[in-house]
């Protein structure tokens, strides 16, 4: 087996204490389970637990999904929206505009308004400020808004949300122990979910 690219050692001891290691992305948490896998085999272990290591993203989705199965009425509020749905949302939003300049065209700003939103939710920019300083992007905004409710439709963080809220209410037990690994930050949003 080829060296591993990730020193275990930082992790060994949250590891075999049976810690949930979130992670910003997939790659990252594979090279942790494939580390943990070499570093067993250094030891002359032939089989072992797999270890408790999660992209953050796929963890909220299980957190979700857990929530749809106890019968938490917010996550039914909603099916999760795919990419191209969410691009098709956005560009109606701001197509229907009618303050939008004429020489504005939606299919070129549709990425940059869903990845502003994401942000929007993610770092809990309230609705005031949106109104305040960007009125154009608040009509988009409403309008989307209004099209996920008209299509019974979620996003990633409206999920995320629902997990939060569902660990504040004590419905779902949260993790005995969470440790975060190659987070150059975390959204308040996802502070929220993980400190509930």
């Amino acid at each position: 087996m080829m060296r591993p690219l990730f020193d275990i050692d930082t992790l060994k001891d949250q590891i075999e204490k049976g810690a949930l290691i979130l992670t910003p992305n997939n790659r990252l948490a594979n090279k942790i389970c494939q580390a943990w896998g070499f570093h067993q085999q250094q030891l002359g272990h032939h089989s072992w637990p797999a270890p408790r290591v999660e992209a953050i993203e796929s963890w909220l989705d299980e957190q979700w999904l857990r929530c749809v199965d106890l019968g938490v009425m917010a996550a039914g509020a909603g099916t999760p929206v795919n990419p191209q749905m969410e691009l098709i949302l956005w560009e109606q939003a701001i197509d229907q505009d009618s303050e939008k300049p004429d020489m504005l065209l939606p299919g070129t700003l549709t990425r940059q308004a869903r990845s502003a939103y994401d942000i929007v939710q993610r770092w809990q920019i309230s609705d005031v400020i949106l109104q305040q300083e960007t009125p154009m992007f608040w009509r988009w905004v409403e309008h989307f808004r209004r099209a996920l409710t008209t299509h019974r439709l979620i996003t990633v963080a409206d999920k995320a949300n629902v997990v939060r809220q569902t660990y504040k209410d004590g419905l779902l037990p949260s993790p005995p122990s969470i440790h975060l690994c190659g987070f150059d930050y975390l959204s308040p949003l996802y502070e929220d979910v993980l400190t509930n």
